[in-house]
């Protein structure tokens, strides 16, 4: 909750962090969350830049989630649960 909250631009937008740290923020899934939609209603983000970037942590988030689910489903069967 606290990575959410700071690393999405919540409390402080992220283009206010220095050098490589800013550049690893902004490449991260949680600046997907809050900073880039507002960064697109403000006119300052390339529309088909910002919704890529969505779709790709989107697609690589439910493919882990996916496989998690996969993983996890395979053991619990095997107990017999």
């Amino acid at each position: 909750m606290l990575l959410t909250t700071f690393f999405s631009g919540m409390m402080v937008p992220l283009h206010l962090f220095p050098g490589w740290f800013g550049d690893l923020v902004m490449a991260m899934p949680w600046a997907a969350m809050v900073q880039l939609p507002t960064d697109l209603y403000l006119g300052k983000a390339p529309v088909l830049e910002t919704l890529a970037f969505q779709a790709l942590w989107a697609a690589i988030l439910l493919g882990l989630g996916a496989l998690g689910t996969m993983a996890i489903r395979r053991k619990v069967v095997i107990q017999g649960g």
